[in-house]
């Protein structure tokens, strides 16, 4: 590693990294102490005692880090019947990249530092202590060797042992699902090209009955029902309108609310009463759904001219072997055909896209992947854009009209460096959030977890588009000219520009572990929006319905948060050996992540659907291409310090995680992927004991009454025909926050009603 430029070997940018972001971090996390204990906020801070209280634990006291006492008394096991697969997977992850950079910590700074710090290369400063200080040829790059084995086969069987206890409970998960989930996902299965002749409920019951004789509960062919889903929205959105009219006339003084019925563009027409207008509009579109229910449901009794009819259905049966059957076996073994696989959670399915054809939706992912994979080998383009338009000097050239301060004030200089951070940021932060909207609204996906995979795949390719943006400089694309003439010239590359790099990510990890962990548990924008909202409009003037949307619990975005943490272990392999020091921030951040974390998957997040770990193989998949990089970043410095025999020694490394890495993938990850059948029979034996138990009214033939994958708009006796009461007793158990605060509620409504 040259030291051409001297300021970034210094250690003044790293000591004055660490104050600013240490200051941010006390005060934030100070407000987060006080604001915890307000129990007007607890809808921020402890939502899931409302919404999960059978899964959470008890509140933690008033005392400072007294929430830390509170989650280390939850055990491994005890965590995962609390928060679920999903979240239980993350917290282990984090875990384990404590675990794994720990050791690799503790040898860096005790024994690795030492050795670099009297490498004799004249380096000074940060560069002291790093791998550049070695001089070529020396027989200490022995050391580098020996400690990146360490790093790696402690890498290599901390995962070994990750997956020995993933296996057991992803199992345990595909036989008796999560506690809070409905219990048909286990017996059901999607079914997806289906043939015209078969595109009847009936029908496609007739088909698997005839395979599975006496083991299907029900079949729901899935219809096209646009024109009834968007009338029932409507219909909703007029139901929700009255029951806000009704609430604001609770108000000290009492509001009425008008709506304006008539004219264009907010002119003309005339001002009425909202709940009178309202509960016409509700009852002219009740009237237009029963209407378009009935022509569906004539449409779809015609059988294979249905004009309504997809080629998506659901089958449920009465055993867990069977379904295992059906999803594992070819139905009909002819290409194209009918294939039925795992049924998503009924809560997981996005129902608007379900009726999309299998070949449909293949075929836009296709197109949509293209597109990203353009995105990432041209990503500098985007951003050199951003910059550009975010360099003050270039806008006031081009537009002088527009007022600037003066080039010489402090606020100049300010906005000069805050701005192209800001609108970089701004730039990255909406990349996962097009990519799944390129998902649900181009692709159609038909599940919430394929939709987050999807984002978490893309979304970490755009993340290391940024790395070697960051580390090399222009976009992908401009390498692959000179890698096509000369392969070994892209590891020479990155021998070269990744060690250059190390000072900037260590930064990087000190803002994430002193400022950016105390933002995540305070909760800030959440509680800012909570606190805006409330100072516009008073509770007293809300529904029920308004009340418990604002209190409800967040989920936890999959992809966008994995390809954040994988980011920090890419940080790790290709500076370990390179860049020790790195590595001690690394272990505290990770060590931060998982109680921070734990914390809000006890008390905070809501995930709306369980894909039980669903997330782990390809957080297993990357993880391992962050190792691979790591090695080859690894080898080409070890090139470049003139290695011989060293070099040597770097490549049966990688060839020794290829071959682990093949090992797993058999032993665990592909049989883990599906249920077994011994976990399936003990399911059913336990469904027929609890069948016994029930008596002789139960029905084994079909035990799922409530169909839960029948679109909700054709279960005409499940809409919603009217506005919930005012506060009424019935909602009560639905109503947001604690019984004190439910209490509190209803007797400021009381005093309303009095007045």
């Amino acid at each position: 590693m040259e030291d051409d430029d001297q300021t970034s070997s210094e250690w003044s940018p790293v000591i004055s990294t660490a104050a600013f972001a240490a200051l941010q971090g006390v005060i934030v996390y100070a407000l987060f102490e006080c604001w915890r204990r307000n129990k007007n906020k607890r809808g921020i801070y402890q939502p899931r005692q409302t919404q999960r209280p059978h899964r959470t634990p008890c509140e933690p006291s008033a005392g400072p880090f007294s929430w830390l006492g509170s989650i280390g008394k939850v055990d491994d096991s005890e965590l995962l019947k609390m928060v679920g697969m999903d979240h239980y997977v993350l917290l282990r992850h984090c875990l384990m990249g404590f675990k794994l950079t720990a050791l690799p910590a503790l040898l860096g700074i005790v024994l690795m530092v030492l050795v670099y710090r009297t490498g004799g290369n004249g380096e000074v400063n940060f560069n002291e202590v790093t791998m550049a200080n070695v001089t070529k040829g020396s027989t200490r790059l022995w050391y580098s060797v020996a400690f990146m084995y360490i790093v790696v086969l402690w890498t290599l069987l901390l995962w070994w042992k990750e997956w020995e206890n993933f296996v057991p409970k992803r199992f345990k998960f595909l036989a008796e699902g999560d506690p809070d989930m409905n219990k048909e996902v286990a017996f059901a299965t999607m079914v997806e090209n289906i043939p015209e002749d078969k595109r009847s409920s009936p029908a496609l019951y007739g088909y698997f009955d005839n395979l599975f004789p006496g083991k299907v509960s029900y079949a729901s062919l899935c219809m096209h029902s646009s024109d009834l889903e968007a009338t029932l929205e409507k219909k909703q959105e007029a139901l929700e309108k009255i029951e806000h009219a009704v609430a604001q006339r609770h108000l000290e003084p009492p509001k009425e609310t008008m709506t304006r019925v008539g004219g264009v563009a907010c002119c003309g027409g005339e001002k009425v009463s909202s709940e009178v207008h309202f509960k016409g509009e509700l009852a002219r579109l009740l009237a237009e759904a029963e209407k378009e229910h009935s022509r569906i449901s004539q449409d779809a009794s015609k059988g294979a001219g249905s004009s309504v009819a997809s080629s998506t259905g659901f089958v449920a049966f009465t055993s867990a072997a069977t379904k295992l059957a059906a999803a594992g076996l070819s139905l009909s073994g002819k290409l194209n055909n009918m294939d039925a696989h795992n049924a998503p959670a009924p809560n997981d399915v996005i129902w608007d896209n379900v009726t999309a054809p299998a070949l449909f939706v293949d075929g836009k992912k296709k197109i949509a992947n293209c597109v990203w994979m353009a995105g990432i080998l041209f990503w500098a383009i985007p951003v050199a854009v951003v910059l550009a338009i975010s360099d003050l000097d270039a806008l006031k050239q081009r537009w002088d009209w527009i007022p600037l301060p003066s080039p010489s004030s402090f606020l100049y200089g300010l906005i000069a460096g805050l701005l192209p951070v800001v609108a970089l940021a701004v730039l990255t932060a909406l990349v996962p959030i097009v990519i799944r909207l390129v998902a649900i609204k181009f692709c159609r996906m038909k599940s919430e977890a394929d939709v987050d995979l999807y984002v978490f795949k893309w979304h970490f390719g755009f993340r290391v588009a940024n790395l070697w943006l960051l580390i090399i400089g222009g976009s992908i694309i401009n390498q692959l000219d000179p890698f096509v003439k000369d392969p070994g010239s892209i590891v020479d590359l990155l021998g070269v520009s990744v060690p250059g790099k190390a000072q900037f990510f260590l930064n990087s990890l000190i803002v994430s572990l002193l400022a950016g962990l105390a933002m995540d548990l305070s909760r800030i924008i959440p509680l800012i929006i909570k606190t805006i909202m409330g100072a516009l409009a008073d509770d007293v003037g809300k529904s029920d319905r308004e009340l418990r949307n604002a209190q409800a619990a967040p989920s936890l975005n999959w992809g966008v948060f994995y390809p954040e943490l994988l980011f920090v272990l890419l940080i790790v392999f290709c500076y370990a050996a390179i860049a020790p020091i790195v590595l001690p921030t690394a272990c505290l951040l990770y060590l931060g992540s998982y109680l921070v974390y734990k914390n809000q998957a006890l008390y905070v997040y809501v995930q709306t659907a369980e894909s039980g770990g669903g997330s782990m193989y390809l957080l297993f998949s990357f993880s391992m291409a962050c190792l691979y990089i790591g090695e080859v970043v690894f080898l080409a410095y070890i090139g470049i310090k003139d290695g011989s025999y060293e070099t040597i020694a770097a490549v049966v490394l990688i060839f020794i995680t290829i071959f682990w890495h093949m090992h797993v993938n058999k032993k665990f990850v592909e049989m883990s992927k599906v249920q077994c059948l011994e976990a399936a029979v003990a399911a059913d034996n336990k469904l027929l004991k609890a069948t016994a138990a029930q008596g002789p009214s139960s029905s084994a033939d079909h035990p799922f009454e409530g169909k839960a994958y029948v679109q909700s708009s054709l279960k005409k006796s499940e809409w919603e025909t009217s506005p919930e009461g005012y506060r009424d007793p019935a909602n009560a158990s639905k109503l947001p926050g604690s019984e004190v605060e439910h209490r509190m509620v209803e007797e400021v409504s009381g005093a309303a009603l009095n007045a």
